[in-house]
This record gives structure tokens, sequence and C-alpha cells, in this order.
């Protein structure tokens, strides 16, 4: 609303004293162009969600929020449906009657926002077993249905990356994601590295793209096998400039490829073109765990987000914006990360929002530029007006002396008498 990014919820630090982060509800509004933040109150015998992160969200346009289901810091996962009235600011739970079709509760499911209806996509349950089913929520009717799905369709999975070529798009895109056995005797994960589509007017899916291994090849150059690889819990925006093309940032990863024991988290940055059906490498760290780089230095004048998962993001006016997750912050140390970062469609360049101050730090090529015309500008014009106006600022007395000095005497001449 009015260019407002709306925020509700998730994992972290409130304004209470604790030294362990928990789930959350409370809701934020961010102006992405003014780069400020404000928050809504409410009362504690207010109508409100309980708190909870790794839940789903979706907008209608100047009206409400919609949440749905999720989990808390216990682990118990939610089953409800909430609305938030962006006027009035207060919540609404919506009784759904039992003789309704209603989803299971579940969490880190994947889903997509559009203009007139909410989908989700398996995710799963309190006892973590992964769901293969898909719902969609009327924003009209405000009533959940099933979509049948048939042969071939993804493995059931979570933390996916998805995407929409716009609110009214009939085609949905996912990409990788990971699957959780919690069996005794194999007990492992599994990350996925496949690109699907799925169409909602004959809902069918549709395998893409497959590449099992990660494979960067030449920066800012197509290729067949070209892959970000598998990886669960990126950032994924819709290129502002070009809809045909999907973008992907960082993400979590094995960090040993045969038991899948630890993971690790990236910060490499990719591009998807549905034209060819051809992952970009557009920059980024190929490292693993890579800390972020604030300033530039002699030897890298990039500024660059660190690796991080579960990161907020969201687009505005060609530009993508990266807020949190966890990561590896400056220390080198795994944490909860509090900073913001914009990266532009046009150059591609990281831009990193100081928390502590309300502007930008920028160093594309083209705005380096015009900082330095504009500063030699304003000199010249700054020594043009002292130049001219210099006489007007000089002190009486020496003005008087310079008087003084240059009048010339001639010599009297003796009047007739009377």
């Amino acid at each position: 609303r009015n260019g407002l990014l709306w925020v509700y919820g998730g994992y972290g630090y409130d304004n209470m004293p604790t030294e362990q982060p928990r789930s959350l509800n409370d809701v934020w509004t961010l102006d992405p162009l003014k780069k400020s933040w404000r928050t809504y109150t409410q009362t504690a015998d207010t109508n409100q969600p309980p708190p909870r992160f790794n839940s789903g969200a979706c907008g209608v346009h100047n009206i409400a929020l919609l949440i749905y289901a999720g989990e808390d810091e216990t682990g118990k996962v939610f089953n409800d449906t909430w609305l938030y009235s962006i006027t009035k600011k207060d919540w609404l739970l919506l009784d759904i009657p039992s003789n309704k079709p209603k989803p299971l509760g579940r969490k880190k499911y994947q889903s997509w926002c559009l203009h007139d209806r909410f989908i989700i996509f398996s995710g799963m349950t309190e006892n973590s077993n992964l769901l293969t089913d898909m719902w969609q929520f009327s924003l009209r009717t405000l009533e959940w249905s099933q979509l049948p799905l048939t042969e071939p369709r993804p493995d059931a999975r979570i933390n996916a990356h998805i995407w929409t070529l716009g609110p009214r798009s009939t085609v949905l895109y996912m990409y990788g994601g990971k699957s959780v056995s919690t069996e005794e005797r194999d007990q492992k994960t599994v990350f996925f590295s496949d690109m699907w589509s799925f169409d909602l007017k004959s809902r069918k899916w549709n395998l893409i793209n497959q590449n099992s291994d990660k494979h960067y090849g030449v920066i800012g150059k197509q290729n067949l096998a070209n892959s970000p690889g598998p990886r669960a819990s990126g950032s994924s925006w819709l290129h502002q400039e070009d809809e045909s093309k999907l973008w992907l940032f960082g993400g979590e990863d094995c960090a040993d490829k045969l038991s899948c024991d630890t993971e690790s988290v990236l910060s490499d940055l990719w591009e998807f073109d549905i034209k060819h059906n051809q992952w970009v490498w557009i920059g980024g760290s190929v490292a693993l765990d890579n800390p972020p780089s604030f300033n530039a230095t002699k030897t890298s004048k990039a500024l660059f987000p660190g690796s991080r998962r579960s990161c907020l993001y969201f687009s505005v006016q060609g530009l993508a914006f990266l807020f949190g997750g966890w990561g590896i912050d400056a220390r080198h140390k795994s944490a909860l990360l509090n900073d913001m970062w914009v990266i532009t469609s046009q150059h591609k360049t990281y831009i990193y929002t100081k928390e502590t101050q309300n502007w930008l730090q920028t160093f594309s090529p083209g705005k380096i530029f015009i900082t330095i015309f504009a500063t030699f500008a304003c000199l010249v014009i700054s020594f043009g007006l002292i130049f001219c106006l210099r006489k007007y600022f000089e002190n009486p007395r020496d003005r008087k002396a310079q008087e003084f000095r240059i009048v010339k005497y001639s010599k009297l001449k003796q009047e007739a008498s009377f």
C-alpha cells in the first residue's frame, strides 16, 4: 500500500529483554525508498495471531493481509487463517466451518500470492511428516479448495524457491528445496536442484530443468551446464525489467555431500531465463559460509551480502531487497542478521543500507561520476560567486583605505578677487 512493504512475525528478537530469539507476532511497514521502518503496536488483549514463523502471507492491495499456518519456537504447528485490515489495523480470525474443505496445518511450505488467490504446495506437519498436496485460498470467497494433481509432479519438499510472472499470472515456478527424512534407520536430508512450472489452467506440473551438481560456468554467460545446484531457503525475485528472468540468491546446501550431516549457507546470485531454460551466474561468492563485505578495500572493491538463508526478500521499482535472515556476520559467526541490502536490475551491483544511518552506500560507476561532477561544479560556482561578490565582503576599513589611496590631487586655481 502506497509503496509500503508489510511485514508480520518471524523468528528473532523484539523489545523484550531476552538472550534467546523467539517467534514474533508484530506488524511492521517498510518504506523502501525512504528507508524507514514503522511498527504498529497492539495491546495484549487484542485479538491477534499467536507468534509464529515459517508461515505464508498474501496481500490484497490496499485492503488486507492474509496469514496462514506456521510454527512457534516450541514446535507447535498452526492451522489457522487470519486477515489483517490495513485501514483498521486489526486482526480477524476466519472461522472455517467443519463441513468446508481445509488443508492440514503445516510449516515451511511453498506459497504463491496472486491477485485473487493464495496457493500452497507441500510443507511439513507438526510430526515432521512431508505433505504432497496443493491447495488454493480464494481471496474473493475466503474459502479453501484442493487442487487435484497428476503425474509427473514434484517430490514433497520444504523451503523451495518460488516465482510468479505477476499477480495475474497463470503459471507458477518452483526451484529446489529440501526433503527431510525422520525415520530412525534413515535420517537424512536431501536437497533438490529441479526447476518446475505449474499451469493453473491445466493444473499440471512440468519439469523444466534439472542438474544434480552445481556448475558456475562463466559469469554473465548462459550455458546448458550451468546450475545453482541443490539448495533451499534462498531468496527469489522476478526481474523488474525483464519478466522472463528469475533471480535466486543464497540459501543453504549440504556442507558434506556424502552424509549431509551439516549444512552451509551460500551468497551467490543466479538468473534463470525461462525463454531459453538456462541458468546464468550473475555474481556473488562461490565460497560457502562467506562473510559480508560492508566496505570497499584495496583487495575487494565490491560490496556484497554475506552467506545467508531464510531472508525477507521483495522487489520495488527495479530494486531487489534483502533483509536479515540467518547467516554469517562480519565476525565470521553464524547468527541472526539485521542488515538490509539492495541490488539493482540494471547494474547488478549491491548496495548496503546502514541500519544506524538513513542513506545508501553505492559504488556504481554512474553514480561515482555524477558525484564527482556535481562536487566539481559546486566548487566552480562557489569560487565564481566569491570572486564576483568579494567587494561586498571586504572590511570597511580596508575599503576606505583603498579609496584614500586612489584619490588624485589637482593644483588649486587662484580665483580672481572681487
